[in-house]
């Protein structure tokens, strides 16, 4: 889990053009996304799912990576922009745990340096998983 949030407005140009420190959850969402999804390829990870969700209190949006070979689809849409949002991400990619732990760890810092924002990582959990064990088998036999 992270959290973004705006600073507090100053009396400057660039906070004044951003609504008073607002931002889009749902581009926010996209755009870090698409920023793993692109580190991770470039590091030879091969994405089974990113899903992520971001939330302010009232709104959130959902957006989803399903393949390395497809785009970043925002699935749900919050239409908000707000001034602090909590986002989780679940990422099940074929890369070493650590390595994806940077990855998104750098790519939310890049996100907070190119919007403003301030940050913070709550909690993180990357594990290898083990291998399955199946609870049933079922012979098969095929005869002509």
């Amino acid at each position: 889990d992270a959290t973004a949030d705006a600073p507090e407005p100053a009396d400057t140009a660039d906070n004044a053009s951003r609504a008073a420190g607002a931002f889009s959850i749902d581009a926010l969402l996209v755009e870090l996304l698409e920023a793993i999804a692109r580190q991770l390829q470039a590091h030879g990870g091969e994405t089974a799912h990113l899903k992520a969700l971001a939330a302010d209190g009232a709104d959130s949006a959902i957006a989803n990576l399903v393949a390395s070979d497809v785009g970043v689809e925002l699935s749900k849409a919050s239409q908000v922009a707000s001034r602090q949002v909590q986002m989780t991400l679940n990422a099940r990619v074929a890369i070493d745990p650590a390595q994806l732990t940077e990855i998104v760890r750098d790519q939310a810092a890049a996100l907070a340096r190119r919007h403003g924002l301030n940050w913070s990582i709550e909690n993180v959990q990357s594990f290898r998983p083990g291998r399955p064990v199946p609870t049933h088998r079922m012979p098969i036999s095929a005869q002509r």
